[in-house]
């Protein structure tokens, strides 16, 4: 099964960005000015973000092809797909995009019975990850912004407590080695 072969991506695309980032510390360590054209720090952001939706869209392909009677309506949310009725009768399924964090949230109601608390800290702070992410993938030229390492730093964290909080209030690891 392909999907079983694809399992580590989000793993190695974790580390890529902890790697990214460590090659970052030597690389700005003896430079006095430490602003300017963007170098390390934007890329490590993307790749941890596109870790951490690689992890929930793994998640949801194996919880859709493991677990019975998953509805489909779950079933196209988590997929982003949705089913219409086209022209002459004709059932397609077309792309249906949905936010991540949506996606996340209800993988963890469906797959573990867990229900998100929008408004705790950790969730926040996740929130606020994706917000970094969003200014570097569709950036808004009216707006311009540096990071820091500490920033970098605390959305990488963000990320993984995304992962990390909810498995130890289900006392059932999500992903191994996070």
């Amino acid at each position: 099964m392909a999907l079983a072969r694809n399992n580590d991506v989000p793993d190695r695309l974790f580390e890529a960005g902890l790697r990214l980032f460590a090659d970052s510390i030597l690389a700005y360590a003896p430079l006095k000015e430490r602003t300017g054209r963007l170098r390390f720090y934007p890329p490590v952001v993307l790749i941890f973000w596109s870790a951490f939706e690689t992890f929930a869209r793994f998640s949801s392909l194996m919880m859709i092809n493991t677990v019975e009677q998953v509805p489909r309506e779950v079933s196209n949310f988590l997929l982003e797909t949705e089913t219409l009725l086209a022209r002459g009768g004709k059932v397609e399924t077309v792309t249906k995009f949905r936010p991540i964090l949506d996606r996340y949230e209800y993988l963890l109601l469906y797959g573990y019975g867990y229900k998100i608390d929008r408004g705790s800290v950790h969730w926040q702070r996740l929130e606020k990850a994706k917000e970094l992410r969003e200014y570097y993938a569709h950036l808004d030229v009216k707006e311009s912004r540096s990071i820091s390492s500490l920033e970098v730093l605390a959305f990488m964290e963000a990320v993984l407590l995304g992962i990390i909080w909810p498995s130890s209030e289900l006392k059932r690891t999500q992903l191994l080695g996070v």
